[in-house]
């Protein structure tokens, strides 16, 4: 996703990213991201992962961290959530 100018979250946000074996989804954003304290959820495509790191989000600068207790994610393991 592209934001040009500001992206703004708060605590009750979820920010939910698609991931797959290769990829994941990201926003861009041209302006600031304020996170607010907003839940970062993953989506896990059916697939095989290896351990690795993937940008969520660029922006021209950043205010804020997004929820720092992040929830278990769990791959799926037959079928996509």
């Amino acid at each position: 996703m592209t934001v040009n100018g500001t992206l703004g979250l708060n605590a009750a946000a979820s920010y939910l990213v698609s991931v797959n074996p290769t990829t994941a989804s990201f926003a861009n954003v041209s302006g600031v991201a304020t996170l607010g304290g907003a839940t970062v959820n993953a989506s896990f495509a059916p697939g095989s992962y290896i351990s690795k790191q993937d940008t969520l989000l660029t922006a021209g600068s950043i205010s804020g961290p997004f929820n720092p207790v992040f929830p278990k994610f769990t791959r799926p393991s037959k079928s996509p959530y």
